[in-house]
């Protein structure tokens, strides 16, 4: 855990409400988190959008799964603007779920970032950010990708 302290975010004075959330996460008592997904995924504000990735990061392999699955729901330019952010995040962790997040939004507004980090990426990294570009298409990623 420890990933709240790594998020990248626009409004610093969440941190600590995020910090107390991701802590929360393992407790017995927290409250479905398929369910939270679902709730969370239905919002556009920086302090929902934070969560549902601390949920991909931490809540187990099925939240992340279902993180996955609902994500492009609603709110699509919100949540590509939030993870573009991430993608300067110190935690590997986080900025690998960002670009395979990016990926399933398919939002153009994501390949300039991803044109940054794959110019300066990890070859295990560029792998993911090329299949990211890969779902988005369009002529601007594909000539990217070549």
């Amino acid at each position: 855990m420890g990933y709240a302290t790594h998020i990248v975010l626009a409004d610093e004075a969440l941190r600590p409400n995020l910090a107390t959330y991701e802590h929360g996460l393992s407790d017995p008592a927290f409250s479905d988190p398929l369910v939270e997904c679902r709730r969370l995924t239905e919002a556009a504000d920086e302090s929902s959008l934070t969560r549902l990735l601390l949920l991909a990061l931490a809540g187990g392999d099925e939240t992340a799964h279902e993180v996955r699955r609902v994500i492009a729901w609603k709110h699509r330019a919100a949540k590509t603007r939030l993870l573009t952010q991430q993608l300067a995040a110190t935690d590997p962790r986080i900025v690998s779920l960002a670009v395979e997040l990016l990926g399933i939004l398919k939002m153009p507004s994501a390949i300039p970032p991803l044109s940054i980090l794959l110019s300066r990426a990890e070859p295990g990294l560029s792998g993911a950010i090329l299949d990211a570009l890969g779902a988005i298409g369009g002529a601007h990623a594909a000539r990217i990708m070549t």
